[in-house]
């Protein structure tokens, strides 16, 4: 498990650090909602709670930029 959690922190900051890099904050923030998941892997306990809100919300994040994306074509 110990070994789960560094490599989930180590390819985070390596994700945040490229993201800045290539595309600024925002990228840094759509990166760590995307790793939200993985990173609930590698540090929630057996209830696997984390995990389940870490879903929902990029759930809701990919939905809410689904419909902002179909509202700009639209318009």
């Amino acid at each position: 498990m110990r070994h789960a959690r560094i490599v989930a922190s180590a390819s985070t900051t390596a994700l945040v650090v490229s993201g800045y890099a290539l595309g600024g904050a925002v990228a840094v923030v759509a990166t760590l909602i995307l790793m939200l998941p993985a990173l609930a892997l590698a540090f929630d306990n057996r209830s696997g709670t984390f995990f389940i809100i870490a879903l929902l919300i990029v759930i809701v994040f990919v939905v809410l930029l689904g419909l902002l994306s179909l509202m700009a074509i639209v318009h």
